[in-house]
């Protein structure tokens, strides 16, 4: 998909703190209408707070590079916008977004949100606090599951709200951190069953603690804890997965390797950016609408103007000759050809809606490129040609999904044909 002098990037307000010292839930602007989620990478300083505590420690299963902070708007009880920060598995991360957005949206309130660190990594100095927080690779005198097993130290888990959302302590058969709310299932911060938390969170996949052992605030993706595929795919015999989850024109884009317990992370980033509009159902989309269209679709070929980076799929080293046709009255609409062979027009220019695309021309973008088969089999006009996985230049794109090259070269790298690999676009 063509990149326009003309696409305008979208602002993302992050409203990223790092250095948490003291940290404490921010106030927004009382105006604030939107739960504006972010997701980034754990600052080495955080993730040293984290370590100082013993939220981590040796023989816990997740780290620095598979984790990330959610940030997001929240009701708070005081009846002000604040803005809280979650530690969560980079699988569950655009899940966690989403699911708190609808929070959000639908004004539940949450008293505090805070990370476990802020607590001394001490989980019962959080509930006391009546804190909504996530990853904590517990203590040994506070830890209720092997390290390898457990949602929470493998970030895959959060308790919300828990001083109204208690859990049996099997130690003393009583409620923590009161009793009150274990018999009394109605108020502000509680949750119940078919309520706007427990719809959020079934929606996405997760699953409520309201069982045998009650513990009411607690939500996790399974238990003992694997990596968790974030949006439904029909893959068929694919036995590789990338999943790219958008926010605004950002996305989480995460490789998945299929093994015999499941599915495996390969890569992950969340620097990943699709459509300056975002993102829209693959049937739907309008070419030049600046959007990515959603679904699944099979990775069967590459190219580049650089040479191969070492990929298994036929690859094709790009020369100025080359163009990626996106003429809505040519035969040849949505595939790799040259000037030469003609059957398109050249002379109009890329902003034009039959206009192609000249490859080599794109350096950056175009350096290494996967093509993602949407629009092909068969190519219907004016749906989209030339959708790629392509080299980010930090900026949103016309309909295409960006990585960092560094990410893209290693998931060159890894793709294989007989591995059957398919891509599958969502909105977190």
């Amino acid at each position: 998909m063509r990149r326009s002098a003309h696409v305008v990037a979208i602002a993302v307000s992050l409203g990223v703190v790092t250095g948490l010292v003291g940290f404490a839930p921010r106030s927004v602007a009382t105006v604030a209408t939107a739960a504006a989620p972010s997701i980034t990478s754990v600052p080495v300083s955080e993730w040293n707070r984290i370590v100082a505590v013993g939220a981590w420690h040796s023989g816990c299963p997740a780290s620095r590079t598979t984790l990330r902070q959610v940030w997001v708007n929240y009701h708070g009880f005081d009846g002000r916008v604040h803005r809280g920060v979650l530690v969560v598995n980079v699988d569950v991360a655009p899940a966690i977004a989403s699911i708190m957005t609808s929070l959000f949206n639908s004004g539940f309130p949450i008293h505090r949100m805070q990370p476990i660190e802020t607590f001394n990594g001490d989980d019962n100095a959080s509930m006391a606090a009546d804190n909504t927080s996530a990853y904590n690779c517990r203590r040994a005198s506070q830890a209720n599951a092997s390290p390898s097993a457990s949602p929470h130290a493998n970030g895959r888990a959060i308790d919300i709200n828990p001083y109204e959302n208690p859990w049996i302590d099997s130690r003393c058969n009583c409620f923590r951190p009161d009793a009150y709310f274990g018999s009394h299932r109605s108020g502000r911060g509680v949750i119940t069953k078919l309520g706007v938390v427990w719809q959020a969170f079934s929606a996405a996949g997760w699953t409520w603690q309201d069982n045998s052992t009650i513990d009411y605030q607690h939500f996790d993706t399974g238990y003992p804890s694997a990596p968790f595929m974030p949006v439904p795919v029909t893959v068929g015999n694919a036995q590789q997965v990338i999943t790219v989850q958008a926010h605004g024109s950002w996305a989480t884009v995460v490789a998945w390797q299929r093994v015999a317990s499941g599915w495996r992370v390969v890569v992950s980033t969340n620097a990943g950016r699709v459509g300056s509009n975002g993102v829209v159902a693959g049937s739907a989309r309008r070419q030049g609408s600046y959007t990515t269209p959603t679904g699944t679709y099979a990775l069967t070929q590459a190219f580049g103007i650089a040479p191969n980076p070492g990929t298994g799929l036929p690859y094709h080293h790009v020369t100025n000759a080359d163009w990626w046709v996106e003429d809505n009255a040519s035969r040849w609409y949505n595939t790799l050809r040259t000037a030469a062979q003609g059957g398109f027009r050249t002379q109009l220019p890329e902003t034009n809606v039959n206009g192609s695309e000249h490859l080599i021309a794109h350096g950056a973008a175009y350096r290494y490129a996967v093509v993602i088969d949407y629009n092909m089999h068969p190519a219907v006009r004016y749906r989209g040609a030339g959708i790629f996985l392509h080299v980010s230049t930090g900026q949103p794109t016309a309909g295409c999904v960006a990585v960092p090259q560094s990410v893209l070269v290693q998931l060159m790298r890894w793709l294989q044909p007989t591995q059957h690999p398919r891509i599958a676009i969502g909105r977190a």
